[in-house]
C-alpha cells in the first residue's frame, strides 16, 4: 500500500450473510461525532529497530490488567515489525519481528481484546501478501502467538493487505483487508471455536470494488486511498474507522460511512465528514488508530513517521 496518500476515517454498520440468511448489525443514516481536544505524547526509544527505508504503518492501543501499550506495525527495505512502547514509563521495550522480505511491508493493523490482526504484503512486486492473526501473550517481552493465517496471492496491487480491521460478531471473527490504495475491500469470516485449528481456514464473503460503489446519497463523494481501517462499536452499531491526511495542506480528514452487507454486496454510504490541521510531527500519513476508553468515548491516534530516539502521537478524544 502507498505510504502517503489520504486515509479517511470510515464507519461501517454491517449486515452479515451466514446459512442463506442476514443478520442486522446496523443502519446508521448519520453519524455525530465532534471531538473536543487533541493532545501529545512522545515515547522514548533505545532499542534498535529495523526500519531503513520504511516507516510506521499503523498505531493500536492496548490494555489489560492495569497495564497499558501502545503497538506501531512498521516496514523496511528488509523485514516488517512491529513495535510495542509502555504507555506508563512512556519508553519503547520490544521490537518483535513478524516476516522477512520480501514480506517487508506490514500495514495498518487492529487489536481487539488478546487478538492482533496484520498485513504483511511485497510492496515491490505488489501481487503478494500474508494476513496474521496472533494472541498477545506477553507484550513487555513481545511474545506473540500465531493463531491463523490468510495467504493471498494475485494480480498487480489486488492481493496486497496495506491495512486490515477486525472485529467479533455472533459466534464468529470477521477481519476485513484493503489493498493498495484500499480500491478493493475483502471481507473474511472464521467460527470462534475454530479459531486455533490448525486445518481451519477463513472464509472470503465479500469483496468490494471501490469504482462501483454508488455515491448518490454520500454527503460528500469523494474516495480516499485508505492506510488505516479499524472497526469499533458504538451502542448496538458497528462502524469500521480509518483516518486520512491530505498530502497538500496536510489537513487530518475524518468521513464515516454506514454499510450493509446483502447476500454478495457491500453497500457504504458516507454520512459524516469533517477534517482537522495537522499539528506537530504525528499524522494520518504514517500511522492511525482508533479505539474506545472504558467508557465507551471514542479516541484515534495519530503517529510521526519514524521511531528514532523518540516517536511524538496526538491522540483526538
Amino acid at each position: 500500500m502507498k505510504c502517503y496518500p489520504c486515509l479517511l476515517f470510515l464507519g461501517l454498520c454491517l449486515t452479515i450473510a451466514c446459512n442463506n440468511k442476514i443478520s442486522t448489525l446496523g443502519d446508521a443514516t448519520s453519524f455525530d461525532f465532534h471531538p473536543k481536544q487533541s493532545s501529545f505524547i512522545s515515547l522514548k526509544n533505545e532499542l534498535t529497530i529495523p526500519q531503513n527505508g520504511g516507516h510506521i504503518q499503523g498505531i493500536q492501543f492496548y490494555q489489560k490488567e492495569g497495564q497499558s501499550f501502545y503497538f506501531f506495525s512498521g516496514s523496511s527495505s528488509h523485514q516488517s515489525y512491529l513495535a510495542i512502547a509502555d504507555a506508563q514509563s512512556k519508553n519503547v521495550i520490544a521490537v518483535p519481528k513478524l516476516l522477512d522480505e520480501p514480506y517487508r511491508h506490514a500495514g495498518g493493523f487492529q487489536i481487539m481484546d488478546d487478538l492482533l490482526a496484520v498485513g504483511i504484503e511485497d510492496n515491490e512486486e505488489k501481487d503478494k501478501s500474508w494476513i496474521h492473526l496472533y494472541r498477545i501473550e506477553n507484550p513487555a517481552q513481545g511474545s506473540l502467538k500465531l493463531l491463523q493465517r490468510i495467504e493471498r496471492r494475485g494480480s498487480y496491487k489486488r492481493m496486497t493487505a496495506g491495512s486490515v480491521a477486525l472485529t467479533e460478531f455472533g459466534e464468529a471473527l470477521y477481519i476485513c483487508v484493503g489493498n493498495w490504495d484500499n480500491h478493493d475491500l475483502d471481507l473474511y469470516r472464521l467460527p470462534l471455536d475454530k479459531l486455533e485449528s490448525p486445518d481451519q481456514d477463513f472464509e472470503l464473503l465479500v469483496s468490494l470494488d471501490s469504482d462501483k460503489i454508488d455515491r448518490n446519497n454520500w454527503v460528500e463523494k469523494s474516495w480516499f486511498s485508505y492506510q488505516n481501517i479499524n472497526f469499533f462499536w458504538k451502542k448496538d452499531q458497528l462502524f469500521m474507522a480509518a483516518m486520512a491526511e491530505e498530502i497538500l495542506g496536510g489537513k487530518q480528514l475524518l468521513d464515516i460511512f454506514s454499510c450493509e452487507l446483502e447476500q454478495e454486496d457491500l453497500v457504504l454510504k458516507k454520512v459524516f465528514h469533517q477534517n482537522f490541521p495537522k499539528k506537530g510531527d504525528a499524522g494520518f500519513r504514517w500511522g492511525g488508530g482508533v479505539y474506545a476508553d472504558e467508557n465507551g468515548d471514542l479516541k484515534w491516534m495519530a503517529c510521526g513517521e519514524e521511531i528514532s530516539d523518540e516517536i511524538e502521537l496526538r491522540i483526538w478524544e
